[in-house]
């Protein structure tokens, strides 16, 4: 289990970056590589996925599974424009 901390902090920057732009789409590890700002780039991967099934669970981002199983996350139809 990832801190919680971390987890809040991941998922803070990913809907920073996600406000900024909108059309994103990766995967977990994409998003640790790309997404995140430099001192966040080291968190394990499980803490991405726990940060990235945190917003999912909020409606802010949205997950399609490709064939051949690769996971990719993007921002939710009503993700951002909730109050």
């Amino acid at each position: 289990m990832s801190d919680k901390g971390s987890v809040e902090a991941v998922a803070s920057a990913i809907e920073q970056y996600l406000i900024c732009n909108p059309r994103a789409a990766d995967t977990a590890s994409g998003i640790r590589s790309w997404w995140l700002p430099e001192h966040l780039r080291s968190e394990p991967l499980p803490t991405i996925i726990d940060a990235l099934e945190a917003l999912e669970t909020r409606g802010t981002v949205s997950k399609t599974l490709r064939p051949g199983g690769e996971v990719i996350y993007s921002v939710s139809a009503a993700g951002l424009h909730r109050t």
